[in-house]
Formats: C-alpha cells, structure tokens, sequence
C-alpha cells in the first residue's frame, strides 16, 4: 500500500500549487451559498430551495458538504482546495488495491492494478480541475462499497454484521448524493457479481448488503426525481440516435478503460452515429460472453463489464452536455486496471523467463509512459490559460474551446486576440450561443455599447446562456461604465 500511496503523491501533490479553473469560478469562488450555515443549507438541499442560497451542485448534497468544508478551512485560497481532492485520489487508489485484493485474491495483481489505476492520464481531468471532485467522491464510496460487498467468498463464512450493512449504506448515499451516476453502482455490482459467476449462496449471504443498497437508492430517487437541478442537457436527437451514439460511447468508454492515454480537457462534438458502430459494440457484448464462460478468463469478463457498465449513467441515453469527457470514464479505468493487474501478474508466474522479464518490462513500461503522460496531462489544469490553450490544441475543432480562450484572452486585456478567437468559434459554428454572448463581452470590454446592444438583440431566444443577464445591464450603461461592469 505503501508505494501506491507514494506513487501517487508524486503524481499529483504539485497540483497544490494550481489555480481554480473553469467551473470552480462558478462552483467555488461565485458559489455564494457556501457561507451559509450548514444545517440552513442541507434544510434548503432536502426541500428543492438550494437556488434561493445561490447555491451551485444543488442536487449533489456530498459535493455540497465537501465544498462547504474547503470553504471553511481554506476560505478562497484554491491550495486547500486541491490537496483535499489529491488526497481524495489517494484514497481511491487504495480502495482500488483493497478491491482488487478481494476480486482477484492475488496481491501481486492487486498492486500492478492499482498502480495502472493511480497511473492513468485519463484521471487528471477529475484530480487537478476542483468542480470534477464529484467523480472522485463517487468512485470511493464506490470502491468502498465493492470491496464491502464481494469479501470472504468462503463456504459458511458469516453474514456480514450490522455495521458492515451500516457501512455500506452511508457509502452509497454519499456515492449518490456526489453525482447522478453513482446511480450505475447498483447495475455494476450486478453485473460484477454475474461475470464472476457467483454462487446462489454467497449472493444469499450479501442479501442484507442488496436491500441496504436497494433501500437507499430508491429513497435518493423519490428526493431526487423531485429536486430541480441545473445539470446541462444536450438536445435529443430522438432514441434511434441516442441508441447509436450510446454504442459509438460504449467502444470508446472500453478502449478509454483499457488505454486510458488518450486524455483531453475538451472534445469536440462527434457527429451523429452510424448503425455501424453497432457492430464493434455487439463484438464487445460476444467477447464478454466468450470470456464468461471459463474461470482462467473469467477476471478478463469481470474487467471488460466494469467497464461496459461504469460510465452508463453519463451515455447519450442519458443526455449529458458533453457526449464524451474524460471524467465519465474516470471508474471505468478500474475495469482497465483489473485486466492489466491479472495480465502482468500470470505473465510473471511464466516457466519461462523470457517471458517473465518480457512481461516485467513491458508492465514497467506502460506504468511509466502512463506516468509520464499524466505529468503533461496535469499541467493543462494549472491555470485557465494552460487549460483552454490545452482544449484547442487537442480539440481544435470545438466551438467551446475557442470561446474559453477568447473568454481568457480578454481577462489578459489581449482583445486582438480574444476577437480572433471567438472568430474561430464562430467559424466553426455560427449559432453557438456562447460565442455569440463573448463577441458582446469583447465589444463591451471596447467600449462599444452600440454594437453590443445589436448583437444582444439577435440573442433573445437564448436566455438560457450564463451571463446573459449581466451583458444586457453593462449594455445598457455609457461605454466607460459597460467596461468597468463586464468585470471578469
């Protein structure tokens, strides 16, 4: 446990260091519920009223608690922020080796699991970008509710005990009350316990740890189905269409799980799916069966459904803003790590020893190309700057990319250049509202409140966009006054 605390410490404790970025101006620092009262804010959380405090994540209770501490303890200083998140990251990666201990039964395995996991670049976005710390309180209680639920598969071994049951429901309200998708836990112990083929009596001696779970999702759903909420929704393009596109993020959600290299802090928006990425899809779905059906395969089954099931709540079925983003996959990568653990760990029991050096060379590799890519991956969230000039330089073709660096570029005084930016959005897209909305902040930052107000008036079907409100009052003010109002 020792050098997976160690490595990654050394990954991330620089990340103390950053900025807040992107949503944590939003989420943190204009977050002006967080200075109330405790008990006032979770009265306001339970009864739908979190708007009326201002309040950001009104529908994610832990995320709230979590943030309401920070802000306590640090004030606005981002430092506390984030080695709270870091050190959250810590314990997940324990939990890994913990739950891959219990589900594999080989230490060996275990540990080069859980260093893949620690290691994977596609988990910078959610370590170093503060506002994204719900996917990491998730995947602790998460974790924690696996390795609960799946020990001492011994014949006649006990029921687990009152508190284990305890344990394990306040890990999964605290999974739930982070982010929608912890909604995908219960699904994913089914589908853990189904590719592990385990017996009717061991899944009879857990009965109190399902109606535990049971019990507690269904009383977050009857408080959530009634919660408004300000989660972005994509527009539906009808289920056929969401049915493709959600086999299209099924094989990149698998690839991202067992190659988590290829991170990003943006994407562009993927054009709608073909029927043909049912067919890789469907070959996901026969390999996993195939798999099942031996024992020596078995954990290969168990890594390829985790990662199927885990990022189901944030799939085009469910509408989310951003087709695909690296922090959906951010518990998917355990399936990742599952398979590398069990790969490496038989390789190196080989009567071979080429083939035993081959395979320790080889694991020592990818755990250090993955460590060296994550160090990159991490720097593009040190400050606003580093992460939007990251978003076009790896996403060239979004909109919001563009429209972020035009948003920085202003902020820096560099007008020219926030103009040029916005232009590329525009280019890319000439409707996207968000752009539309920066030209009229550069024009205000210019002084130009004629132009501004014309633009504003070609945005009235779009009051859904954030500072919308903000841009018609500096508009309607003299040109000095449009300036100093726009503020950052």
């Amino acid at each position: 446990m020792a050098a997976i605390v160690a490595a990654t410490l050394a990954l991330y404790a620089t990340v103390a260091g950053y900025d807040f970025v992107y949503d944590d101006h939003w989420t943190i620092e204009r977050n002006r519920g967080l200075g109330a009262p405790l008990a006032r804010i979770f009265h306001a959380l339970l009864y739908g009223e979190g708007a009326r405090l201002g309040l950001a994540d009104k529908t994610r209770p832990t995320m709230v608690l979590s943030m309401w501490i920070d802000r306590r303890l640090f004030g606005l200083s981002p430092a506390g922020f984030h080695a709270h998140s870091v050190l959250l990251y810590v314990l997940a990666t324990v939990l890994a080796w913990w739950s891959l201990r219990i589900l594999l039964g080989r230490p060996r395995a275990a540990l080069l699991g859980a260093l893949f996991f620690a290691a994977a670049p596609l988990h910078a976005e959610v370590v170093a970008c503060v506002d994204y710390r719900e996917d990491l309180l998730v995947a602790v209680n998460g974790l924690a509710v696996f390795a609960l639920f799946f020990a001492d598969r011994r014949l006649g071994a006990p029921r687990p005990g009152a508190l284990e049951v305890a344990a394990v429901a306040i890990a999964m309200l605290l999974a739930l009350g982070a982010k929608e998708s912890g909604l995908v836990l219960p699904a994913l112990i089914a589908a853990m316990a189904w590719a592990r083929k385990d017996d009717l009596a061991f899944l009879r001696r857990r009965e109190a740890f399902v109606v535990a779970i049971l019990v507690t999702t269904l009383a977050f759903l009857n408080w959530r189905i009634g919660a408004p909420d300000d989660v972005p929704r994509a527009h539906d393009p009808g289920l056929a269409l969401r049915a493709l596109a959600t086999a299209r993020y099924e094989v990149h959600a698998v690839l991202g799980a067992f190659v988590p290299f290829f991170w990003s802090p943006e994407r562009a928006r993927p054009p709608a799916a073909s029927a043909v990425w049912l067919f890789p899809f469907a070959a996901l779905v026969a390999l996993l069966l195939w798999l099942r059906r031996a024992p020596r395969t078995r954990p290969y089954a168990l890594a390829l459904a985790f990662a199927l099931v885990a990022p189901l709540a944030s799939c085009p079925m469910a509408l989310p803003a951003n087709e695909l983003a690296d922090r959906y996959l951010f518990l998917g990568v355990f399936g990742g790590a599952i398979a590398f653990g069990t790969a490496v760990d038989r390789a190196l029991e080989h009567v071979r020893l080429v083939v035993r050096r081959s395979a320790a060379t080889l694991a020592a590799a990818v755990l250090a190309v993955a460590a060296g890519v994550t160090l990159h991956a991490r720097a593009a969230f040190r400050s606003d700057e580093d992460l939007w000039k990251a978003a076009v330089a790896r996403a060239p073709d979004s909109p919001r990319a563009w429209t972020g660096l035009s948003h920085v570029r202003r902020l820096q005084g560099k007008l020219t250049d926030a103009d040029e930016a916005d232009a590329r959005a525009l280019a890319l897209d000439p409707s996207y509202a968000p752009a539309r909305l920066t030209h009229v902040y550069n024009l205000l930052a210019r002084g130009d409140v004629l132009e501004a107000r014309a633009e504003l008036s070609a945005l009235v079907d779009e009051e859904h966009i954030a500072g919308l409100r903000r841009a018609r009052e500096c508009a309607a003010l003299e040109s000095s006054q449009a300036q100093a109002c726009i503020g950052p």
